[in-house]
């Protein structure tokens, strides 16, 4: 192929590569510019044209908009519905917060804020109707019911007042299941139009008739209603209606921030947790968790010979990051076994112990354990166990010498070991007479003792038979401790190991070690030797390792 046209093609390809990246570079500063941005997140009831709540208040209010109360906003996603059941005025405190054109009858959504409302309406609407359209709320949990009614029953203050109390009361367990919560408040004041005297429009005078309702009600009400007592609030500062009834702008704000603080600190429900430790122990017994609240750090309980494995409420785990329920419960701990349960396993020879081991298996696991050999000796069976949760279980293994346990067996005594092999081991002590073992060693024990009494203490112990090149170094028992003489008051049967130098070993170590050297330098020698001599018969010059000239 032509030089010219392959270097051609290289430079097309080369161009092709260098205007996709250029593409791509350029692809990423431009496409952010014309990109839209996002979409306005709009919270409320689907289908309804709710907008933003900072943009809903009347422009020019004296009291500016709901952003500054603090429920706009991301916040808005995060808190509780309130839903708002009221008259007239519940109507107009809507209009007045939205912007909205006027309506007889609304149920809108202003961010988490839902109005439910009817002109003119009073108890009969509210329970027929009002209730009805705040069910499908109450029913997605989590919301705030604030009932605002009794304006227009003022005909018979406390008769209503008692007719109200009557049905929140026998539907307060519903409303509140899912964490909801009830709130009523105070039929508030009316006349003082313009912040002026009284008016003549008015459907009652400020003369107090609306305080025996709020009384009334607010004596009747179950203890889980809470009660909102807008009506001081308004009497004790300024307030001012347009009508006689219903409230210019800056009052119907001041109504909606107190109303909606007083939702924000009431004091949650409070419910207790029971904490049942299933067979541990737990330094707590029970905890107080308000309403809606995380359960928090719970306590960790303890059991022997087993694992805290988590609370749990029915078949469900929980933690501290679980919200509490609506109502009392009862957490039960949860147990695994655990596999680091300690267990004893004791060997015996002549009725004393010589060895005890920790041992660990998985608490309530049955284990079997196999004891070693022993030179000279018979080896126990082997024994099986449950282990115990509290780590009493224990393991005893007596070791016998092998003709004395063929004695014992010819004479049909019990040699599997334990308890019983100890008693036997020990018969000779109630005449005070004890055994001497001499551990096997390369010494002759054939003229020691083999038993002592009480009364022939103190005996000094003398050096066995050793063969020719060793020597003895002295009598030690089970721990180590030298032993030269049996000391006046010991009882017991005694175990006593020979430690010994043998200095034949020692010597054939020595000479063995001279020979390899002697090989070594044999060796050595030969090569050094030979290499010499080829260096010589050629005449050249070997270098050593580090490149230097001759040895």
């Amino acid at each position: 192929m032509n030089k010219n046209v392959r270097f051609g093609r290289r430079r097309k390809i080369i161009g092709v590569f260098a205007a996709v990246i250029a593409a791509v570079f350029l692809g990423g500063l431009v496409l952010p510019v014309f990109a839209e941005e996002p979409a306005a997140l709009s919270v409320g009831v689907a289908g309804s044209e709710t907008g933003s709540l900072c943009t809903a208040g009347v422009a020019g209010s004296e009291t500016g908009s709901l952003c500054a109360a603090g429920v706009s906003g991301s916040e808005q996603e995060s808190s509780r519905r309130v839903v708002f059941v009221g008259d007239s005025r519940t109507v107009g405190m809507y209009i007045t917060l939205s912007g909205a054109g006027y309506s007889e009858d609304i149920d809108a959504a202003l961010g988490n804020e839902i109005y439910i409302g009817r002109v003119a309406m009073g108890y009969d609407w509210f329970v027929s109707t009002g209730m009805a359209e705040a069910a499908p709320y109450l029913a997605q949990g989590n919301t705030d019911l604030v009932i605002l009614m009794g304006c227009n029953d003022m005909a018979a203050p406390e008769s209503s007042a008692s007719s109200y109390a009557s049905f929140v009361n026998a539907n307060i367990e519903n409303w509140m299941a899912g964490n909801n919560r009830v709130f009523f408040d105070s039929v508030n004041p009316v006349g003082h139009m313009g912040g002026g005297g009284e008016t003549s429009c008015s459907i009652y005078s400020n003369d107090g008739t609306c305080v025996p309702f709020n009384e009334t009600l607010k004596a009747s009400l179950d203890d889980k209603v809470s009660w909102i007592d807008t009506y001081s609030y308004l009497v004790s500062g300024s307030y001012a209606t347009v009508d006689g009834i219903h409230y210019d702008s800056t009052t119907y704000y001041a109504i909606h921030d107190f109303i909606l603080e007083a939702v924000a600190n009431a004091k949650m429900r409070e419910f207790t947790v029971t904490l049942d430790p299933a067979g541990g122990s737990c330094e707590v017994g029970e905890i107080k968790v308000e309403e809606m609240k995380p359960l928090g750090d719970l306590p960790v309980p303890e059991r022997q010979g087993y694992r805290f494995d988590g609370w749990f409420l029915d078949q469900t785990r929980v933690d501290g990051n679980t919200v509490m329920p609506d109502g009392d419960i009862t957490l039960k701990a949860s147990w695994r076994a655990s596999d680091q349960t300690p267990y004893l396993v004791v060997f015996h020879q002549y009725g004393q112990p010589d060895e005890t081991e920790t041992r660990y298996g998985t608490t309530d696991a049955e284990v079997q354990v196999q004891p070693p050999r022993r030179g000279g000796y018979q080896t126990p069976a082997a024994q099986t166990q449950k282990i115990a949760a509290d780590g009493s279980t224990r393991f005893d293994f007596t070791y016998l010498p092998a003709e004395r346990r063929r004695n014992r067996k010819e004479n049909g005594e019990n040699i599997s070991g334990g308890k019983a092999e100890q008693d036997q081991n020990n018969s000779d002590s109630a005449s005070n007479i004890y055994q001497i073992r001499y551990a096997r060693g390369i010494y002759d024990t054939s003229g020691l003792p083999k038993t002592y009494k009480t009364e022939d203490l103190p005996i000094v112990l003398k050096d066995p038979k050793m063969p020719r090149g060793t020597v003895f170094r002295g009598w030690y028992d089970p721990e180590g401790k030298r032993v030269r003489q049996i000391e006046k008051g010991q009882k017991g049967n005694l175990i006593l190991t020979g430690r010994v130098s043998d200095y034949r070993v020692i010597a054939a170590a020595d000479a063995a070690g001279i020979l390899v050297l002697l090989a070594a330098a044999g060796i050595f020698s030969f090569f050094s030797a030979r290499d010499r001599d080829r260096r010589r018969s050629d005449g050249s010059t070997i270098r050593n390792s580090r490149g230097l000239s001759g040895w």
